[in-house]
């Protein structure tokens, strides 16, 4: 892999210990930083380093740690799973209420915390595949261009993890074909990511948008499907798919 996920394990040097083995094999990475205190946990979400997954004792860190890492945006979207003493419903309740992505409750098996890792995860790649629904003329763009050509600027539909879907003229939009190989610029915010794809479908517009300069059959909808990435490109994607999921909630 050509990014190694930085994860943040906040709990005692015994439970680090024991942790470890299970967390680099999960997440196959060997970036693990450890912390036995709450100032020491604040002082690196502060940071400028990017953490990417996180633990929490909640009664050594707790509702602090929480909140800290919610509200700052280099890790306002990064999985945390809390370590509680308890599995009293309102403990657990308290801790997603804050932001916590899963808890799991001491003492637990190497299995039983694999088990929620891949959990953790799973949902969020789940979540992330969920196509995000753009709001129509919004700032957020879309554009498309062939090899040696010029941009044809799209109206985002949709985007998620694995592609996108646009709207855009037919008079602009004929070479697209299926199977067209294109380089996608995706923006919004400060994002603007350049992503390597290829039309999977183009087909009629039904909405009939327009004022009669556009409508049905002056207009079409066009799929893409992004093609493989870097894993800092990838990152970036998934934090651009989590600001617009803020920006257009379900």
């Amino acid at each position: 892999m050509s990014h190694e996920a930085v994860v943040l394990v906040v709990d005692d040097q015994e439970m680090f210990d024991y942790m470890a083995p299970v967390i680099r094999e999960e997440l196959e990475t060997r970036e693990l930083i450890h912390c036995d205190n709450l100032a020491d946990a604040m002082g690196w979400i502060r940071s400028d380093r990017m953490i990417d997954f996180l633990f929490c004792d909640w009664e050594l860190a707790g509702p602090d740690f929480i909140r800290a890492v919610r509200h700052d945006p280099e890790t306002h979207h990064s999985p945390l799973i809390v370590l509680l003493d308890s599995d009293r419903d309102e403990l657990i309740g308290a801790a997603m209420r804050l932001g916590a992505s899963d808890v799991i409750t001491k003492p637990f098996m190497e299995r039983g915390l694999a088990n929620r890792i891949q959990r953790v995860v799973h949902n969020r790649e789940r979540h992330l595949r969920k196509r995000i629904h753009v709001a129509t003329g919004s700032n957020d763009g879309l554009t498309a261009t062939l090899p040696g050509g010029e941009p044809i600027v799209l109206d985002p539909i949709d985007l998620s993890i694995m592609g996108a879907r646009a709207r855009g003229d037919l008079s602009t939009c004929g070479a697209l074909c299926v199977y067209t190989e294109v380089m996608l610029r995706v923006c919004a915010d400060e994002f603007c990511l350049e992503l390597p794809g290829h039309v999977i479908r183009n087909e009629h517009d039904p909405s009939g948008r327009g004022d009669g300069e556009s409508g049905p059959g002056k207009t079409i909808i066009i799929a893409f499907r992004f093609d493989e990435m870097d894993e800092p490109t990838l990152a970036q994607l998934r934090e651009l798919l989590e600001t617009l999921r803020s920006r257009y909630p379900e």
